[in-house]
């Protein structure tokens, strides 16, 4: 049992030390911070059809901060909303002009900042499959947490 909670503890603790010394920098390059990075990628990745659901979704955050990320690139001039043809009670996101050429420097710096931070540990084809395990630890604590919702 303790493996599992040292496992978390070490988990846990590496992601909020990574996030925060990748959102401080990536705001300090970019002006951005990486939660609105998050964000335009989603928006981006699905395209014209994206509503504020699919970004809560894909980032595992609730409805209303996913609401709040939107706000945020709205004020910014990064994306807008527009009027849903086939449902009236949501809005679908789309990118302006400006967010798809701020995501493309961001990714850039994101990604230089990443290599940075991780490089010399991690890279490659041990990066991937670390990445790959996390991800299929993901989803199957998402199936399983849906069964024991």
């Amino acid at each position: 049992m303790t493996d599992y909670i040292g496992f978390l503890t070490s988990l846990v603790r590496f992601e909020t030390t990574l996030w925060n010394t990748v959102d401080r920098e990536l705001v300090r390059r970019t002006g951005v911070t990486l939660a609105r990075f998050e964000a335009l990628r989603v928006v981006r990745t699905r395209g014209s059809d994206c509503r504020v659901n699919e970004i809560a979704a894909d980032l595992d955050i609730t409805i209303g901060a996913a609401s709040k990320l939107v706000d945020r690139l709205e004020r910014d001039e990064l994306a807008v909303r527009r009027p849903n043809p086939h449902d009236g009670r949501s809005s679908l996101i789309a990118l302006t002009p400006e967010g798809d050429g701020r995501f493309q420097g961001v990714s850039d710096a994101l990604a230089e900042i990443l290599a940075e931070l991780l490089g010399p540990e991690m890279s490659g084809p041990e990066l991937r499959d670390l990445a790959a395990r996390i991800e299929s630890l993901r989803q199957n604590l998402r199936r399983r947490a849906g069964v024991l919702a």
